[in-house]
């Protein structure tokens, strides 16, 4: 390979590097912004979940035991 056929592979190299760590860090970027709403989400979601039943349970026991 000649000097500049070398030349221009490593500025492919170096420009194909320079394309992925910046789609890294906006994915990082992405995933810092949002996490903490995916996880409050996933709280309130979970906290239906648990509550849902608790709640079920209580008011079938408070009627049974008001009629």
């Amino acid at each position: 390979m000649s000097e500049s056929q070398l030349e221009a592979v490593g500025v492919e190299r170096v420009a194909g590097t320079i394309t992925v760590l910046s789609e890294l860090v906006v994915a990082a970027v992405v995933l810092w912004v949002f996490a903490d709403d995916v996880v409050m989400l996933g709280a309130g979601a979970l906290w239906v979940l648990v509550s849902a039943p608790l709640l079920y349970v209580a008011l079938a026991k408070a009627f049974r035991e008001s009629v």
